[in-house]
C-alpha cells in the first residue's frame, strides 16, 4: 500500500481518522467559542445530541461515500505533482467549483420539500456552534459526494497533495463557519464565509430566510441575488424547521424515509382516483337557454 492510499483511505476517510479530526476541531473552535461567544449560555445537552448525530453521519455516511467513490471513480492520480503552489491553486479552484455546484443543490434543498427533509435536521439546532456543522442526516454524505464532490473533481482535477488537502481544509472551514464565535470578517465577508455570515443563513428571523446559500464563497450569492450582508453587531438567534431541536435518534434516522413514503402513497392515491366528469346538462335546460337567446335577438 502506497503512502497516499494509507493516508487517504486509512486516516482521512476511515471512521477513526475522520472522528479524530472532527474532535480536534471541536476542541480548537470550542476554545474560541468560550472566549468570545456569539450566543452565551448554550446548553451542553444540545452539543451531546449533535455529537451522536455526527457519529451516525460519519459512520453510515462514510460507508456510503466509499461505495459511491468505488462506483464512480475519479482517478486521483491523473494530475502530476507540480509543487505546493500548484496544489494550493487546485485546492482553491476545486473549492470554488464545488461551492458553485453546492449553491444550487443547497438552494434546491430550501425550495423542494423532498430535498428539505434531509436538510431540515441541520437547521433545527437552536444553539448554533461547531458541533452543528455535521448535525446532518447521514444520507447527505453520499448525495453530496455524488452531486458535488465528484463533478467538481472531474472538472478541475486534483494532484495527490490537493486530494489530501481538500477534506482537511474544507471540513475545517465548514466547522469554522458554524462555530458560536462572535467573529466578523469585516470587508472580507462578501468574499469568504465566516461564522457571522453563516449564522444569518441559520437565523430564525424572516429577513434572513433563503439567504447566503454558498458555504465558502459568498460572492456566489451576490451573483444570484441571495446575499445578505449582516451588520457588524448582527448575530441572530437560530433554528428553523418543523422538527424539534431534541429529535429522537429514531426520528433522525428514519423520518425522511417515512415522509418520502407518505408522499409516494399520496401520489398513488391521487392517480387511482376516478376522473370526475362535469354533470351533463339536461335537455330541458338546453332548450330553455336556446329560447332565451332567440328572444334576445
Amino acid at each position: 500500500m502506497s503512502w497516499f492510499d494509507f493516508i487517504y483511505h486509512r486516516v482521512l476517510f476511515s471512521e477513526y481518522g475522520a472522528i479524530g479530526f472532527v474532535l480536534l476541531m471541536y476542541v480548537v473552535l470550542g476554545a474560541f467559542e468560550v472566549l468570545s461567544p456569539a450566543e452565551s449560555s448554550q446548553q451542553t445537552s444540545r452539543r451531546v445530541v449533535n455529537l451522536i448525530v455526527t457519529g451516525i453521519y460519519l459512520v453510515f455516511g462514510g460507508l456510503l461515500v466509499r461505495e459511491v467513490s468505488r462506483a464512480v471513480p475519479v482517478g486521483n492520480h491523473h494530475i502530476p505533482d507540480r509543487g505546493i503552489l500548484f496544489s494550493v491553486g487546485l485546492l482553491a479552484a476545486y473549492g470554488f467549483v464545488a461551492d458553485f455546484i453546492y449553491y444550487w443543490y443547497h438552494r434546491a434543498q430550501h425550495t423542494f420539500r423532498f430535498l428539505w427533509v434531509i436538510h431540515e435536521l441541520h437547521h433545527t439546532d437552536t444553539a448554533l456552534n461547531a458541533t452543528t456543522s455535521l448535525r446532518t442526516f447521514w444520507l447527505e454524505a453520499p448525495v453530496q459526494r455524488f452531486l458535488v464532490g465528484i463533478p467538481a473533481h472531474w472538472l478541475i482535477g486534483l494532484d495527490l497533495r490537493a486530494v489530501l488537502m481538500v477534506p482537511v481544509v474544507y471540513t475545517g472551514w465548514l466547522m469554522f463557519t458554524h462555530s458560536n464565535w462572535k467573529l466578523s470578517l469585516g470587508p472580507l465577508t462578501p468574499i469568504f464565509c465566516g461564522p457571522q455570515l453563516h449564522r444569518t443563513h441559520h437565523s430564525n428571523l424572516p429577513e434572513h430566510h433563503n439567504k447566503n446559500f454558498a458555504q465558502n464563497f459568498p460572492f456566489i450569492d451576490i451573483l444570484f441575488g441571495t446575499y445578505y450582508g449582516p451588520r457588524s453587531d448582527e448575530f441572530p438567534t437560530t433554528g428553523v424547521g418543523q422538527r424539534t431541536a431534541q429529535a429522537s435518534l429514531v426520528e433522525i434516522t428514519v423520518s425522511p424515509f417515512q415522509e418520502w413514503a407518505r408522499s409516494c402513497l399520496t401520489l398513488v392515491a391521487k392517480d387511482s382516483e376516478p376522473e370526475r366528469k362535469p354533470p351533463a346538462r339536461s335537455a330541458s335546460r338546453r332548450l330553455r337557454r336556446s329560447s332565451q337567446r332567440r328572444r334576445v335577438r
